[in-house]
């Protein structure tokens, strides 16, 4: 198993020469290609937002919270994590399958009624689309891995949208459907857990594996303003508006 930790994904153009159109080069979104302005919805800050959230929506019943969380969502700016992703992805695509692979649920979500098509557009505002990898395969949802409880993956315009699953264990379901043997693996994830479980399915396909441990949501996020993201929450709670850091200071912190 090879896995190798990342601070950009230059290293990609290297490994783009040993690839193939039979290879396969998948990418986590959420911290790898994207990620939100604020500090506070990194993923780096996962355990402090949700103790304060536990905190501040105590009072909110379920089906509020997704309401305000979809309007988290909506108004909350997002950036590249590197100004070059959109330009490698596209290069690669000359020479390879490159695909997505998210833990991001999908379906309706308070305010928003396709939270994979949400994503999508995020991606595509971006300068980043998956469709080329399968043109002519229409959305569908791998449920073989059906389970009590959980909602399968759903498979739609390169991206599969997976949650409560381990990407390891969707990646092979996709693989099989599919019908798809790549030579070569590369997987980019922020997460070890992931591409420890995408190794394994890599080993059962017998293909080569390149497992990419990318860091540079959590240099960039640094320490987080703990403070600061409660006083975003509250007002989130007060005023159904989700502010971001700079209106905050302007609000709050005179």
């Amino acid at each position: 198993m090879s896995i190798k930790h990342i601070e950009s994904l230059q290293i990609l153009e290297d490994l783009a020469k040993e690839l193939t159109q039979n290879s396969l080069v998948i990418f986590d979104v959420g911290g790898v290609l994207l990620t939100p302005s604020c500090s506070i919805l990194r993923h780096p800050a996962k355990e402090i937002r949700e103790k304060l959230q536990a905190e501040i929506f105590a009072d909110v019943e379920r089906a509020t919270h997704q309401m305000l969380w979809s309007k988290v969502l909506l108004q909350a700016q997002r950036k590249l994590l590197e100004p070059i992703t959109s330009d490698i992805i596209k290069r690669l695509q000359h020479k390879a399958i490159v695909m997505g692979l998210t833990s991001l649920y999908h379906g309706p979500l308070g305010l928003i009624p396709s939270m994979e098509d949400w994503r999508i557009n995020q991606l595509i505002k971006h300068g980043i689309s998956f469709e080329s990898a399968f043109p002519r395969t229409p959305q569908f949802m791998l449920t073989e891995l059906i389970r009590k409880d959980l909602t399968p993956p759903l498979f739609k315009q390169g991206i599969v949208f997976m949650h409560r699953y381990t990407k390891g264990e969707v990646l092979d379901a996709f693989l099989r459907r599919m019908n798809l043997k790549p030579n070569t693996i590369v997987f980019v994830d922020d997460q070890i857990p992931n591409i420890e479980s995408v190794a394994q399915t890599a080993r059962h396909h017998d293909a080569k594996y390149h497992g990419l441990h990318y860091k540079i949501e959590e240099i960039i996020t640094g320490p987080v303003d703990i403070e600061l993201g409660r006083l975003q929450f509250q007002h989130l709670h007060d005023y159904g508006e989700w502010l971001s850091e700079e209106e905050v200071k302007k609000r709050y912190r005179r």
